[in-house]
């Protein structure tokens, strides 16, 4: 309910040894305070760096699933901001690497409603 505060405890983590849940957490809070510029870089970040979801040291690996998701997630999100943004172009990119990613994702009601919500943008 605090993102400003949120920002501001985290933006010191960011230092190479962070969680992905730290960036996830960031864009999120980013978001929240209608900072878009912010948010898209966490998503690009949380995007580019898929396969450290897989390897990040954490509680036994427990993270892994999440992690993956929310960097495929990401691709999303960067799809959305870009197209809150202005940016179709880099829009119809994310979007385009997120349907890749998760061919059938407009099978899940939660993804679905974002999507068309996206397509009727275009």
């Amino acid at each position: 309910g605090k993102p400003g505060d949120s920002l501001a405890e985290l933006k010191p983590l960011v230092n190479g040894s962070e969680l992905c849940v730290t960036h996830v957490a960031m864009m999120n809070a980013y978001t929240d305070v209608h900072d878009n510029t912010g948010a898209l870089v966490e998503a690009h970040w949380l995007s580019a760096h898929r396969g450290r979801a897989y390897v990040e040291s954490n509680m036994q690996l427990m993270l892994a699933p999440f992690n993956v998701a929310v960097s495929d997630l990401a691709l999303l999100r960067l799809a959305e901001l870009s197209s809150a943004m202005g940016n179709e172009t880099a829009s119809h990119e994310s979007l385009a690497a997120f349907e890749a990613a998760w061919p059938k994702a407009e099978a899940w009601p939660w993804l679905a409603t974002r999507l068309s919500l996206l397509k009727k943008q275009h």
